[in-house]
């Protein structure tokens, strides 16, 4: 348990077209929480390897340390912006 708002984690899943990243900010809105999206990090990720997300998600699905990536990278701007 958060001993503080400032320790509070919240994920919101869902699939693509569901509302989650609407739903996300809104809820970091009226929480005053701070709104990060890992799709945005896929995005980035895509952008410094100069491939396409297509080629991005390939190499997503094959390559199981893209998964600990993607953790530890949330992690990272997770402080950041906290």
């Amino acid at each position: 348990m958060p001993r503080s708002v400032d320790e509070l984690v919240i994920t919101v899943a869902g699939h693509h077209g569901s509302g989650r990243s609407t739903n996300a900010k809104l809820l970091a809105d009226s929480l005053g929480l701070k709104y990060l999206s890992t799709g945005m990090l896929f995005r980035e990720r895509a952008a410094e390897l100069g491939v396409s997300l297509e080629e991005m998600n390939r190499i997503a699905s094959e390559d199981p340390d893209f998964d600990n990536w993607l953790d530890n990278r949330t992690k990272t701007e997770s402080r950041k912006r906290g």
